[in-house]
């Protein structure tokens, strides 16, 4: 292909191929990082007057999840609790991830720190944030003379 280049990190042996391609999936698209934590996925966007922020937190209490902005940057960090009564396990697979998580997203432009809110439903966190200057003007009419 003229143009393009596809380069690609590929696994140190034949084993682990499959481990390579679940991890860069989930460290991708959310999910688990390296470290086996919670990485829940995200989109970041901006519209003409707000950045926002919608973090895929299932199954996790809101009263868990902490938000800290500093710097222009919003930290987000909490815990999904295992609430099953289940106290011996023999696990055929394990998906789920259970305890802390933590993930840090640099807003890309400046905003106004009081404008922010989190709004948690059906396991969406949906952050809104106004941008600094941002001002809806109201519309003027003018009219067209001779």
């Amino acid at each position: 292909m003229k143009g393009k280049r596809i380069i690609a990190v590929l696994p140190a042996s034949k084993g682990d191929e499959f481990d390579f391609i679940v991890r860069n999936y989930y460290t991708q698209r959310g999910g688990f990082n390296a470290a086996s934590e919670l990485f829940p996925p995200a989109d970041l966007f901006e519209t003409e007057e707000e950045v926002i922020l919608v973090l895929d937190v299932g199954g996790i209490d809101p009263s868990n999840i902490s938000l800290i902005y500093d710097n222009n940057q919003l930290q987000i960090k909490g815990s999904r609790e295992d609430t099953s009564n289940y106290i011996h396990r023999n696990y055929h697979l394990m998906e789920i991830y259970y305890g802390p998580f933590q993930r840090s997203f640099d807003i890309p432009c400046k905003i106004e720190p009081n404008t922010i809110h989190a709004k948690y439903q059906n396991g969406i966190l949906l952050i809104t944030m106004r941008k600094k200057g941002y001002k809806k003007e109201k519309p003027v009419v003018i009219e067209v003379g001779e």
